[in-house]
This record gives C-alpha cells, structure tokens and sequence, in this order.
C-alpha cells in the first residue's frame, strides 16, 4: 500500500542571495538569480547506489561548476545515497543541496492567493501585474513563493492566475556533499552521476545504479545487501519496463501485433495508472518494484482493452508503434486519492475530472522494442511522436507537472 505524507515547506523571501533558513549554506557558484538551500525537492527526490568497490567520481572543492573536478573521491560500496538513507547520511556526512531559478510570476487578474505561512492557512489579495517570486518546488504540487517580502507556501492553482512562463525557466540543479572513503570531502553534481537516455530512462555512471531494494518504503531507504549488489548488477537498470517478450526472432505483421499485446497487462497498465495518479513519477526502472501496488490501489479504476492494433514498425530498430484503449474512471480514483490524504493530487484529478468528465475513454498510442535479452521494453507515444497521448506524462528528469506538461526540470 503506498503511503502519503505532507512535507512542511519553507518558504524564502527576497531578490539577494537565496538560502534556506533552517541550515548553513556553502558559498557556490550561482549568482543571485538562484536559489540554494539543502534539500532535494519531489514527493520521490532522487538518489542512486554504488555497486562496485573502489568506485570513483571526480568530485569539486565548491558547489560550483565552473570549478575543476580536481578531488579523487571514493564512493561507499553498497551505499545508497538518497535522502531517506538516514544512517547513511550520518556515516558519510552527506549534505543534499539544490539551485533552483528563481522566476517572477505575473498576475494576469485580481484574484485572492491561497496558501500557507507556516502551518497557518492564509488569503492575499493580488492586483493585476503583482509579482509573486517562484522559489523552488517542494512536493505534491507545493512549491515556495514570496509576496511583498513575506514566505508562503503555494499550489498549481497559483498558474491559473499568472502569466504563462515557458517550462525551460524552471529548473533545478542538485548537488551532494559528503566524505570520501579516501578520506576527503567533496561536492558531486547529481547529473554527472544520473543523465539520460534516449528513451529518457535514467543513465548512471560506472559504478553506480538505481537505488532498487534500497528504497524499503516511502520515506526510508537503507544501504544494499551483497546479494542485493549482485542483483542489480545482473539487471538491466536502463529499461523504462519489462515485460515477457515472444520468442519468435522475425519482426513479422504477426509478431509485432503480438509484441503490443503481450505488454497491456504488464507493464502498460500499471504505466498508465502511474502516469494518471502520480504523473509517471515510478517510471523507470523502479516500475518493477512498485507494479503490484499500483494495482491492487488504483487497478479497479482502470480497464485497458485487448484491441491492441500495429500502427508503425520500424524494421530498422525493431521499434514497435502500437495503440490501445482503456477506460478510467477519474472519480472514483479522485476519491481514493483523497482517502488517502493526498490532498494535492486529488485536485488535480478533480479538475482533471471537470475538464473531461467522470469517466474517460481514451486511444493510447505506445512502442515497444524487444531487447537482446529477450525481455521488452515500452514506453509512451510512437516513434518520432511526441507523447502528448500520454496521460499527464511527467519525464523521469521532470520536478514537477503541471497540467500534464513538465514545467520544473532538473538538469
């Protein structure tokens, strides 16, 4: 069963050198324009295990980079480095740090801005052309504004009063900070240990993976097991999500509608309840560990037909363009959601739900490519298709959605 739980946010004020209060901020390299503070944002922040010994990164003196990667640090073998890990963190002295832009948001009309200052609940009257400052993104849609120089904390329901701002302002940048096992201590930029493929599967430096049965819940993460090492190494941690393939080894009309099929069930059902309830956010190669949840959750609200038809095959690469109908029905998934305190995010499936009506019928286009190994793997839209028939489709690199676009990236 998954578990929800509501983060209390921090919000910071102010056009000057933007850090978190609660905690001491290393001077870095961004100039004013962003913001610093020691947190990693998302109801699912990032993180990764190391599944080699010796492994080694080449790491900076200073969260800046522009710096030289002059350090020689060694990683903890079989350590999980991730926000949850808490005995890790006190063993390996790791500091999480993030940049985010700061971004002016523009009032478009007089409307009453809703949210909280601390845990208090709070109503402000905005005029037409007020600029209310994006801080940084938080979690379950919440993010961290300042209003005439007070923090609050704010919503998604904040766009539908502002100027649009195109989705490349918003970014995000995380940093970690920790002791070596060589004995030095070093700044390491996330994304030259976590980058992305082409199929926007995460890609992860030598050494290094997912955190896989690192993660034991929501909220906890420990470091790996030697068995648990030996596992992820013999996987193939760059597919979006496996499904037994058919053995046949000619891409035929009949093996390619075959191909679609075989995927609807397992993984693409349990994708389109993840991309509809929490906007693809186990997408990747963490699917496989949450896949049975997904559906004894949320399965009841879904139906995914066996019309699977071949739109496209690409003889070249193998790639399969397949589509399917399913049926969802957003009100009962609005109101499991809500049972579950995820207050956000049944708001969404709310205004989802007024926008398309209580139950939807949609045509999914999908590919599928078989593997060397004999497995699948799938992902949304069709080649050279943008994925705009996915529902609410949030990339693996994408903070935050909103609307079914990703509008807050980590680079």
């Amino acid at each position: 069963m998954f578990k929800h739980f509501a983060l209390a946010w921090i919000v910071l004020l102010g056009w000057g050198a933007f850090t978190c209060a609660h905690a001491a901020i290393p001077e870095t390299g961004y100039d004013s324009s962003w913001y610093i503070s020691n947190f990693w944002s998302g109801e699912y922040p990032p993180g990764f295990s190391v599944i080699e010994s010796g492994t080694i990164v080449k790491a900076r003196e200073k969260m800046d980079k522009d710096a030289p990667q002059n350090v020689r640090c060694e990683l903890p073998y079989r350590a999980v480095i991730h926000p949850w890990n808490n005995e890790r963190i006190k063993k390996s002295q790791i500091e999480f740090l993030s940049a985010t832009k700061i971004v002016p948001l523009i009032a478009k009309q007089d409307f009453v801005f809703e949210g909280f200052l601390a845990k208090d609940s709070i109503k402000i009257p905005i005029k037409k052309g007020d600029i209310i400052k994006y801080i940084r993104n938080d979690s379950e849609g919440s993010f961290e504004v300042q209003i005439t120089g007070k923090e609050y904390t704010g919503d998604q329901n904040l766009f539908d009063h502002v100027q649009d701002v195109a989705a490349n302002q918003f970014k995000e940048e995380d940093w970690m900070r920790l002791n070596c096992e060589n004995g030095k201590r070093a700044y390491i930029f996330l994304d030259e240990i976590i980058s992305e493929n082409d199929d926007h599967s995460d890609r992860y430096a030598p050494g290094t993976t997912g955190v896989g049965p690192g993660q034991t819940e929501y909220g906890k993460a420990r470091d790996l097991s030697d068995s648990e090492v030996r596992q992820l190494k013999t996987s193939n941690s760059n597919n979006v999500a496996e499904a037994p393939a058919p053995s046949a080894p000619v891409l035929s009309t009949a093996l390619a509608l075959k191909m679609c099929s075989a995927t609807i069930n397992d993984p693409l059902r349990q994708m389109i309840i993840d991309m509809i309830v929490f906007s693809g956010k186990h997408l990747g190669q963490s699917l496989n560990s949450f896949k049975s949840d997904l559906d004894n959750d949320y399965g009841s609200f879904l139906t995914v037909h066996d019309d699977a038809t071949v739109e496209r095959v690409d003889e070249h690469t193998g790639k399969v363009g397949c589509a399917v109908t399913y049926d969802v029905d957003l009100k009962g998934l609005a109101s499991k959601v809500l049972d579950e305190g995820a207050t956000t995010r049944a708001q969404m499936l709310i205004r989802q739900m007024s926008e398309e009506g209580k139950s939807v019928t949609k045509r999914l286009s999908y590919t599928v490519q078989q593997t060397s190994g004999d497995s699948l793997m799938v992902w949304f839209g069709l080649q050279s298709q943008s994925s705009a028939s996915a529902p609410r489709r949030r990339t693996v690199r994408c903070v935050f959605v909103l609307n079914g676009r990703c509008v807050v990236f980590r680079r």
